[in-house]
């Protein structure tokens, strides 16, 4: 419910910025002769993890024209408190059903460990460039996959360009693990799955076929010797 500061004071208990609203980013200036506004109390939402299957992960996404607008804010809230929950390294908008081209990516340290809890990047409009014709062949998963791992070819050193979630550009170099999680997700947005991505069939298996998969591809295929099977996979 809405607050209306015509009709009296909040509890003292409350944070000052909320039963005083006007003291909330505006200006001196701003608040003589404004009116008391409606202030709304909102809370980060765990967003359902749309599912193998489901139309929204097949179809483009569309750009976001202003990152800062509340719709955006929300949504970006939502899916912070969703990839926080699945424990992900990465989640993409339309994997919550919001088919626009957003993005949240854990940037790894420089050993390549991740820390789940940390505040992910936002990333709106995300564009890739392959820097290099460098390719890696590894593990990843899904969280609108569950309970399955595949082996995907990505480019190992990409350069980013996107917007944050303030509006402000955003360009980078990435490697390694953090270029295989940002194509992953730039991937959703464009419709493709990882799956979708797969060499050989044969390349899927279930998390606790992993290693049993790897051992059997590198004795049959020593040439895919390159496969990994640790735990830096993609947003599971």
């Amino acid at each position: 419910m809405p607050w209306d500061a015509n009709r009296g004071s909040l509890p003292r208990g409350l944070p000052r910025a909320i039963r005083e609203p006007a003291l909330f980013g505006k200006t001196s200036n701003e608040r003589l002769g404004q009116k008391p506004a409606l202030v709304y109390l909102r809370t980060m939402t765990l967003r359902k993890i749309a599912p193998l299957g489901q139309p929204v992960l097949l179809r483009r996404a569309v750009p976001l024209l202003d990152p800062t607008d509340a719709p955006t804010r929300a949504l970006i809230q939502d899916m912070v408190e969703t990839l926080a929950d699945a424990r992900g390294l990465g989640l993409a908008a339309p994997q919550v059903y919001a088919g626009v081209r957003l993005i949240l990516a854990h940037l790894p340290d420089p050993d390549g460990v991740v820390d789940r809890t940390a505040a992910p990047l936002v990333l709106v409009n995300p564009t890739l460039t392959p820097l290099d014709d460098a390719t890696d062949m590894a593990f990843e998963g899904c969280l609108s996959i569950p309970g399955l791992r595949g082996i995907v070819r990505r480019f190992e050193r990409i350069g980013l360009e996107a917007l944050d979630g303030a509006g402000r550009p955003v360009e980078r170099e990435a490697e390694g693990l953090f270029a295989r999680i940002l194509q992953h997700e730039v991937d959703h947005l464009d419709g493709i799955l990882y799956t979708h991505r797969l060499e050989d069939p044969r390349h899927l298996a279930f998390d606790g076929e992993v290693q049993a998969l790897t051992a059997y591809l590198r004795a049959e295929e020593p040439e895919s010797g390159s496969e990994r099977s640790d735990d830096r996979c993609c947003t599971q």
